[in-house]
This record gives C-alpha cells, sequence and structure tokens, in this order.
C-alpha cells in the first residue's frame, strides 16, 4: 500500500490556526506578520494567543440562530403551499370528476377528500 503524502494547506483557516495557532509557532508567527508587514507600519515584537472559544464565538452562534430562523420560515411556507396547492389539485380534480357523472364515494376515494365536501361542490 502506497502512503500519500499530505500536508497542511497554510491558505485555509484550519492550516493558518495550525501552523501559527499556538505558543510553540509563536516566534514564527512574529517573523511572518513582520515580513508581511510594510516598515512604515512598525515591526510586531510580542502577541498574544486568545483561546478559540472566545475568538468571535457568540456573533458566529448568533448568526447561527438568525440563519436557522430564517430556513425555518422558508421551509414551513414552502410545505404550507405545498399542502395549499395539493388542496386545491384535488379540488379541482373532484369537480371534475363530478361534473364527468363519477359517483361521490368514487371521488373521495380518489381524490382523498371528505365525502361531505365532495358533496357540497
Amino acid at each position: 500500500m502506497l502512503i500519500k503524502d499530505r500536508y497542511i494547506n497554510p491558505f485555509t483557516d484550519f492550516g493558518f490556526k495550525k501552523i501559527f495557532g499556538s505558543e510553540v509557532n509563536k516566534e514564527l508567527l512574529i517573523a511572518f506578520l513582520n515580513t508581511l508587514l510594510p516598515p512604515e507600519a512598525g515591526t510586531v515584537s510580542d502577541l498574544s494567543f486568545l483561546p478559540n472559544e472566545q475568538v468571535g464565538r457568540s456573533e458566529y452562534e448568533e448568526s447561527l440562530k438568525v440563519y436557522r430562523d430564517l430556513k425555518n420560515v422558508v421551509d414551513t411556507a414552502y410545505d404550507e403551499g405545498k399542502a395549499e396547492g395539493s388542496q386545491q389539485k384535488a379540488l379541482e380534480v373532484a369537480k371534475r370528476l363530478k361534473e364527468a357523472g363519477l359517483d361521490i364515494e368514487t371521488i373521495s376515494l380518489c381524490t382523498g377528500l371528505p365525502v361531505a365536501l365532495v358533496e357540497g361542490m
């Protein structure tokens, strides 16, 4: 079995955090930042790491709540619209079958509509 080499992509959030996101690699991160920053911006001499849970977590969780709320509203509206459309189609079919002279019980059986509703059409 051939084992394929794997590398961490530093251009992804996961890869960047894996390479630069710990105290062990603090000097590497400082050197990297100083290479990227223009000289007039000054140099980075020290930095501190925050636990991942504290970095934007509440904003992210709040955005998920908003997304889930909107998705539920859309899904519910879609399901209700689909059910309403099915009901309307059943009524149209029942009306045509009744006009064609089919008996009420058969129309009710085929469309799933109550006998009383078909009789009242």
